[in-house]
């Protein structure tokens, strides 16, 4: 198998400078496996230098070879279009919920005849809790205090 060629309108070291310079860690990666590919490193020993694996070298090789410097940055498609959008009335969303066989998550409901003044003390001494409590008899509450 032929080797695969690296455009050479780049030396090494302006290779290097340009990923010095890049903002981008990715591509700055890649430049230097790039730049050390061209100076006579092995491909496998400019790919691990790099963090990547000869195969994904050689990917980014092609890329560069196409389209310089530029073909080295991430291209994210977006991904697919959401099925979902925060237009759509309550109950549309429930029927295609339903259909999807998913469920809509609603917030856990609170009691109307919740005492937040007892919850609030019974957390900040529980101790004086149990001792008023009739199953907890002194004795079982100093076995348990140790």
């Amino acid at each position: 198998m032929a080797k695969l060629k690296i455009r050479k309108d780049r030396t090494p070291v302006v290779l290097r400078k340009l990923a010095k310079a890049e903002t981008n860690g990715r591509v700055a990666r890649r430049l230097l496996a790039i730049a050390n590919a061209l100076a006579g490193m092995s491909r496998a020993e400019a790919a691990e230098s790099a963090g990547m694996d000869r195969q994904t070298l050689r990917d980014w090789v092609i890329r560069y070879n196409e389209y310089g410097v530029d073909g080295l940055c991430d291209r994210w498609n977006g991904g697919p279009p959401p099925l979902l959008t925060m237009s759509m009335h309550p109950t549309t969303m429930g029927r295609i919920l339903r259909r999807l066989d998913l469920s809509r998550q609603k917030a856990r409901a609170s009691h109307p005849m919740k005492d937040p003044a007892a919850a609030a003390a019974f957390k900040k001494s529980p101790r004086s809790y149990l001792q008023n409590s009739p199953d907890m008899t002194g004795s079982r509450l100093a076995k348990r205090a140790r």
